[in-house]
């Protein structure tokens, strides 16, 4: 009984791993019609491509009184990116009427409606002609959570002294001259809270295990929700 409970842990947790954000993103682009996703990847690269010679432009040729405009024209195009890639998002996510039982349990997040139901249908999958041992696999992971708390403060320490050790040398790089050194911070700036806007877009943000815990329970209860709603319909 206690291998079989093991199992079913396992296998929730295997399943919740694979519904990672960029699972969740793929999915979400397989579903995009085709010449909205064309346009999407041609305008994309071709901004991006174009970003990439404004900024090496920036750093070799511009003199002083262009440069904040050709930062002002970088900063602007991958905005467009972004705004086309929200209005992808808005017209063919998850719709509303599928979501709006939801609405209070989940966070309102980039892709969380989406990772859910996928996490749903892989466990309904294996599930579907048997019951799953809700309450046994929630007591799995609170044990689990409990014992991951008392690693939990080290793990955000140590991520901080290397966050902050790494920022510290990136800084320390910038050229001795005034002007120079102005610019440098600027853009590496920018390109730092592109790169974490990107970390947060394309994978989960609950890296540690601490959280990943919490929303597992988290959908298991809804998870647990919707099974019974479904056995009364059948009813």
């Amino acid at each position: 009984m206690v291998k079989d409970n093991l199992t079913d842990f396992h296998t929730a947790c295997d399943t919740y791993n694979e519904c990672t954000r960029w699972q969740a993103i793929k999915v979400f682009f397989k579903g995009v019609p085709n010449p909205n996703l064309y346009w999407f990847l041609f305008v994309v690269a071709t901004l991006m491509i174009f970003s990439s010679i404004l900024t090496g432009v920036l750093f070799k040729f511009i003199g002083t009184d262009q440069k904040n405009s050709i930062l002002l024209s970088i900063i602007g195009l991958i905005s467009g990116v972004a705004i086309f890639y929200f209005y992808l998002l808005k017209k063919h996510g998850v719709g509303k009427e599928k979501t709006r039982r939801y609405q209070r349990l989940l966070t309102y997040t980039f892709y969380q409606y989406e990772r859910y139901f996928m996490f749903k249908d892989g466990l309904h999958e294996i599930y579907k002609h048997k019951d799953f041992p809700f309450d046994k696999v929630k007591e799995l992971i609170q044990t689990r959570l409990q014992q991951d708390q008392g690693l939990a403060v080290f793990r955000i320490w140590l991520v901080g002294v290397c966050v902050s050790l790494l920022i510290t040398i990136i800084f320390s790089l910038a050229p001795s001259a005034e002007e120079g050194k102005e610019l440098y911070i600027a853009i590496v700036s920018f390109y730092l809270l592109l790169s974490l806007l990107f970390t947060y877009a394309m994978h989960d943000p609950f890296w540690f295990k601490g959280n990943r815990y919490r929303e597992l329970l988290l959908f298991i209860t809804l998870y647990e929700s919707d099974s019974v709603l479904e056995y009364i319909n059948e009813e």
